[in-house]
Parts: structure tokens; sequence; C-alpha cells
């Protein structure tokens, strides 16, 4: 009991707790979780640091003066923290959830295998994509053979290098007009209503341009270059943001709504729904991030306490 009320313990069991947190940073996620930071000796580790700091501070008090309020606030702020981690690592729940447009789920995954209920029904309303360039679309981009095209931005006057060859985009028109007489193209309007784009693919010391119409993909027929490329609007172009409108469902009954995007998550009931990934391939489906973290209130409270004790011990210790 003396050894665990000691400083010298602390200086054991500190670097100790360090070493082994700073290994699980270079272990992949879950395996990390599963063997470490969620392992009864890990915890166990926990308790023992925060018995021997809750000692000490007890050990302390009858001592204290106003000049020692410093150190009892940064001692009672490191007790704090650490039992918020505890609660954390104890209670706490995180794992992630991919849905479908109109569908709802009242379960998510911490791993392929492993599933957590929730007190309540989840359902994803509409996923949204935004994009830069919506009026103007995109440039698809893909070698012959393959399945899955590259997309790039409309901008007039750039080159993109791809496996060999050099794809300029020379025009576009938002409604594409040629003059019979002049052989000009012209844009009859500012409405993308037949939108085209003009690039000139260069391979092997050979150039050849072309026209790609958005609404008319198969216009020139089935391309026979090693290069094939179209053109594509309203949402091929490249995606600025994703969000989705998620719904909670209890007992039957709607009771929240709300539109979910990066860093700002929708909370319910303790837990807290991130918006996390899509599915580029798929663009129904939205990637949610689930968090059940009781303890983070209690390791807030905690750093607070710790920047207040600090600032006593350098800032107002000295002026008493």
């Amino acid at each position: 009991m003396k050894f665990l009320s000691s400083v010298k313990f602390s200086i054991i069991i500190l670097p100790v707790i360090t070493t082994i947190s700073l290994i699980g940073t270079f272990i992949e996620p879950n395996k990390a979780g599963k063997f470490i930071y969620h392992s009864f000796w890990f915890e166990g580790l926990i308790v023992l640091f925060s018995v021997n700091i809750s000692i000490c501070t007890i050990k302390r008090l009858k001592n204290i003066t106003k000049k020692n309020i410093g150190f009892l606030v940064t001692h009672l702020s490191i007790i704090i923290i650490l039992f918020g981690g505890l609660l954390s690592l104890i209670t706490g729940k995180k794992g992630s959830l991919m849905i479908y447009d109109g569908h709802s789920s009242d379960k998510f995954f911490v791993d392929k295998d492993t599933s957590i209920q929730l007190p309540f029904t989840i359902k994803l309303n509409d996923f949204i994509l935004e994009y830069y360039d919506e009026s103007k679309g995109a440039l698809q981009i893909r070698a012959k053979g393959e399945t899955e095209y590259k997309k790039y931005p409309i901008n007039v006057g750039s080159e993109i290098d791809y496996k060999g060859a050099k794809i300029k985009i020379l025009k576009y028109v938002p409604d594409f007009e040629i003059n019979i007489e002049t052989h000009e193209v012209n844009s009859k309007s500012d409405n993308p209503n037949n939108p085209a784009l003009q690039i000139e693919v260069s391979k092997d010391g050979n150039k050849k341009e072309k026209w790609l119409f958005a609404k008319f993909p198969d216009f020139h027929g089935k391309d026979s270059d090693d290069i094939e490329a179209s053109f594509v609007v309203g949402g091929g172009g490249r995606i600025k943001d994703f969000k989705s409108e998620l719904e909670i469902i209890e007992n039957g009954n709607k009771v929240l709504t709300k539109t979910i995007e990066v860093n700002n998550p929708l909370s319910y009931k303790g837990y807290k729904f991130y918006q996390s990934s899509y599915d580029d391939q798929n663009l129904s489906w939205s990637g949610l991030q689930i968090v059940k973290d009781p303890g983070l209130v209690f390791i807030y409270i905690g750093f607070v306490l710790l920047i207040m004790g600090v600032v006593f011990i350098f800032y107002i210790k000295p002026m008493l």
C-alpha cells in the first residue's frame, strides 16, 4: 500500500502506460482496441495509476494552503481525466454503418462479425452529393478494356496526362450549334441544353480532335481509340461535399431529423452519428461512424481544470 501511494510508483507506471499507448497507434485500429485499449490488463494499469494519484492527492490535503491550490486542482484534473478515460474504455461504443437511401437500421457494426443494438432506429432519407463545376460536368477517361472511368473537371486549356496520352480540353459550349456555312461551333444560349466538349488527344506523335456530347454519348459510334473519353453533366464533376439526411425513429414515431456532414454530426441519447464516407461505385450509399462516449464530458472537464491548475501554479502562486 505504501509503494502504491508513492511517487516512485507513478514514475514506473506512467512510462509503461505511455509506451503501450504509443505501440497502439501503430496497430490497426480494431486490433488495437481489442487487444490493448479494451483489454482488462490495460484498464487495470489505468485503475492503478488512478488509485496512485488519488492517494497522493488525499495525503497532501491535510497540508493544503492557498499556495497549494494549483497542486490540488492539477491532481484532481488528472483523476477526472483518468476516470473519463476508464468510463470510455469500459462503456464506450464505436462502430460504423453503411446504409442505403430510404433504408433504416437499429444496429451498427464494430467489425463485420460484431454488431451493437441501438435503442432506436436510424433512417437515411437522402444521401446528398455536391459537386464542383456541376453546370459543366466532367471529362471521363479510361484505357481500352478498363471498366472504370477517371473523372476530371472541365477547365478549358488544361492538359491531362493519362497512360502515355495527353488530353487537352479545347472548348466547352453549353448549347451546341454549328453554322452550316462556316462550320463554326457556337452556343445558342447559356443554358446547358446540349452541352458539348471539344478535346485533343495526343499519343505516339499523333493528334486527334473530337467533340463529346453529354446527351449523345454514342454520337460518333463506338470509340476505337486506345483511350476512351466521354462527357457527363449533373453529378459528373469532382465531389465537393457529401451529406446525409438522417431521421431518428423511436417507438414508431419520428423524433428527430437532421442533415449531417463532415464535422457536423447528429447527436441523440448519447450517440453521435458522423458522416465518414460514401461508396463511389454506388452513390446512394452513405457511410456513418457511430460513437457513444459517456466519458468524454469528464475528459473535457478534466482538461479545463488542468489548464486552470497550471495557470495557478505558474502565474498566481508567484504573486501569492
